[in-house]
């Protein structure tokens, strides 16, 4: 009986500082002599550094080339759970890190820190897609281009033409 009475007496008591709550009552006079004040525990926790997996996995993804959205879409994740294992997870699944080696293309003792990750490069940048593309194009479309880059680069070092 005595257990019963002493919980109806934090449920009372919880009960009270939600009602006090609501009504904009300063809950730091409670508690003024602590660093525990109700209105100083809302929001995100301090910034802790990664884990080293999460350092891992971060660093292979960005070898990648993907952000935090595509590595999760890739994986049939979300964004903040793939921010999760990168910032947080310290016991990270196996099915999970082996999903995430085979997306990123690199093995799974890359990942657990037992070998080194090995740098490997990224998709091609928008630009070297384009010249591969220009590659395409027939020999006078590609002189066209080739004049214009020319014209283009030698604006750009500063070499003014002559009017």
């Amino acid at each position: 009986m005595v257990e019963n009475k002493d919980f109806n007496f934090g449920r009372l008591m919880l009960n009270w500082f939600r009602n006090k709550r609501k009504n904009n009552f300063p809950m730091n006079l409670f508690f003024e002599n602590t660093e525990y004040a109700l209105d100083a525990m809302a929001g995100r926790p301090p910034i802790k550094e990664a884990t080293d997996f999460g350092k891992r996995l971060a660093a292979a993804r960005k070898l990648r080339g993907l952000t935090q959205a595509q590595l999760a879409a890739l994986i049939g994740e979300s964004q903040k759970m793939v921010d999760y294992y990168e910032r947080r997870a310290t016991n990270v699944k196996t099915n999970v890190v082996t999903r995430l080696a085979d997306t990123l293309k690199v093995s799974a003792d890359e990942l657990l820190g037992i070998q080194p990750l090995k740098s490997r490069p990224g998709p091609k940048s928008k630009l070297l897609q384009q010249f591969e593309h220009i590659r395409q194009l027939p020999k006078s479309d590609q002189e066209l281009v080739s004049r214009l880059l020319n014209r283009f680069l030698g604006n750009s070092n500063g070499q003014k033409q002559a009017a």
